[in-house]
């Protein structure tokens, strides 16, 4: 109680990068608090140099927000087709994420 703690950090590294603190989450219905809310918030994180999930619900077109931020991630829940699962993922890939969040529910 009561320690010094002005030496403590909580930068981590996550998935190789090195990160400003170890934690992330989706954000959506970011475009109803501001326009264009996850370009905005891809910008913040990669200042403040941690993770920016952006969400597969996003209205914002994902290669926007991923070059915005270099810190972003894309979350997606993914459909049970091969196909427009295979399309999304080589599109995040071409918009140069490199993190692919899954979002999984149980029955």
């Amino acid at each position: 109680m009561l320690v010094d703690v002005s030496g403590r950090t909580a930068k981590t590294a996550l998935f190789r990068p090195r990160y400003g603190a170890p934690f992330a989450s989706p954000h959506g219905g970011t475009s109803m608090a501001a326009f264009r809310g996850d370009v905005v918030l891809a910008r913040a994180a990669a200042a403040a140099g941690v993770p920016m999930i952006m969400s597969g619900a996003s209205l914002t077109r994902l290669e926007d927000v991923r070059s915005a931020g270099a810190t972003a991630w894309f979350q997606a829940y993914l459909p049970g087709e091969t196909g427009p699962i295979t399309r999304l993922v080589e599109r995040v890939a071409r918009a140069g994420f490199d993190t692919l969040v899954l979002t999984v529910t149980s029955r």
